[in-house]
């Protein structure tokens, strides 16, 4: 398990856009806002409990995101949370803030991201996933990925911490394009899971 308090977040990073969609549908997430601009681009039509936001930031290594789902507690209401999401993106604020965001809209409290997951980023459901299992060394779990993510992909590959209950995570891009697609990159992944995510290097024992 991996505490917010883990977590080293990089502060000056300015989120890109906030995007949503309904029930992991992210192959048709539509544009909330963008930085730069007060305008809501596409608001979600109706508030539901499989409603999903993202808050996008791009590091020197690629993407980087917070993201939420509503759940059945929908505080504030849909309307308020909106407007919260622009203010994130209007005043240009980091990581840390789009997580606190979430924790609070989601009632967590202090968050602990209890499953460590891989996918592509924007073809969650589409894409191969896969889970850190219980116990397994982060060694085990980066060369598993090697063989699962063997290949050029059309998207990002992303590690996801994930805080089941309630539903909040933070990814991280861990692929290169090399010109012909995303590659997984193992050592942007042991730095993505040793750096920001705070997990234990075991490569030596």
């Amino acid at each position: 398990m991996i505490s917010v308090t883990d977590l080293t977040l990089d502060e000056t990073l300015r989120p890109e856009a906030a995007i949503w969609t309904y029930g992991s549908r992210w192959a048709e997430a539509r544009t909330l806002v963008r930085a730069g601009s007060d305008a809501h681009i596409d608001t979600p039509p109706h508030d539901a409990d499989d409603l999903m936001f993202e808050v996008q930031y791009q590091d020197r290594d690629g993407l980087a995101y917070v993201g939420f789902g509503r759940g059945e507690g929908r505080q504030p209401d849909l309307a308020a949370l909106v407007d919260q999401l622009a203010d994130l993106l209007r005043d240009g604020r980091g990581m840390p803030d789009a997580l606190d965001t979430a924790s609070h809209v989601t009632g967590a409290g202090s968050l602990t991201f209890d499953t460590l997951e891989m996918g592509v980023a924007g073809l969650w459901l589409e894409e191969a996933r896969m889970q850190r299992q219980p116990g397994e060394a982060l060694a085990a779990f980066i060369a598993r990925a090697g063989r699962v993510y063997d290949h050029a992909l059309a998207e990002p590959v992303v590690l996801e911490a994930i805080a089941t209950a309630p539903n909040v995570w933070i990814a991280f891009q861990v692929s290169r394009d090399d010109g012909t697609g995303h590659r997984l990159d193992p050592e942007r992944l042991w730095a993505v899971a040793t750096g920001p995510l705070g997990l234990s290097d075991d490569r030596e024992g």
